[in-house]
């Protein structure tokens, strides 16, 4: 970091989850929210849970990253009454907040889909739908299903001015734990063809000038 300070007239802000021992930064400790503005957060992301904001808003610690995960599922699984799911929040809450989020939203996805969700720490940094296809083995439209109900729970995230998915990093640390070896190995495979594809599509593009 400290090789990126730039000159005095200019500013550079670095976010981290552990203090830096660096003397030229201030450090300022960033706060969760508290527990009204949890509150009304969730309430903004999922109207549905208004009986159980507060209580919903205090287990979750005021963290942005598990209230916007948490509201994602009350979202998608309209079926399911918010009370079930504050029950299986509960369940996982010995394992912290954010991560019970991911937990209780991991439970809820089908079996192909958890798979799939895992998978997607491979990428280190952010990806495209086609790199996404390849790692599962799938045609574009069914990845970009799966990639939507991902999207819609709030456990990927888009931009829609770059076309290009990613994963939070907290996110990726989950997915990371709960994937199954061989299905990772594969799927390594298979990406590492296809970016040698690109490589060479590239080479043939650059040798045409």
């Amino acid at each position: 970091i400290r090789s990126l300070l730039p000159p005095a007239n200019c500013a550079l802000i670095v976010i981290a989850r552990e203090r830096l021992p660096i003397s030229e930064l201030k450090e300022v400790h960033v706060h969760c929210l508290s527990i009204d503005s949890a509150t009304s957060l969730l309430l903004k992301l999922a109207p549905r849970t208004a009986r159980h904001a507060a209580e919903i808003a205090e287990l979750c610690g005021g963290l942005p990253l598990a209230l916007v995960v948490f509201a994602g599922m009350v979202n998608e699984q309209s079926l399911t009454s918010v009370e079930e799911l504050l029950v299986a929040f509960k369940r996982d809450l010995n394992i912290g907040a954010v991560r019970s989020a991911f937990k209780t939203s991991f439970k809820m996805l089908t079996r192909s889909l958890r798979s799939r969700w895992t998978l997607l720490a491979l990428f280190k940094g952010d990806f495209q739908l086609s790199a996404a296809a390849a790692a599962w083995q799938l045609d574009e439209e069914t990845a970009r299903i799966c990639l939507q109900k991902l999207i819609n729970t709030n456990l990927v995230q888009f931009d829609a001015k770059r076309e290009r998915f990613s994963l939070h990093d907290l996110v990726r640390q989950f997915c990371e734990q709960h994937q199954d070896g061989t299905a990772a190995r594969i799927a390594r495979l298979h990406l590492a063809w296809f970016y040698v594809n690109i490589s060479q599509f590239a080479g043939a593009l650059v040798s045409k000038g």
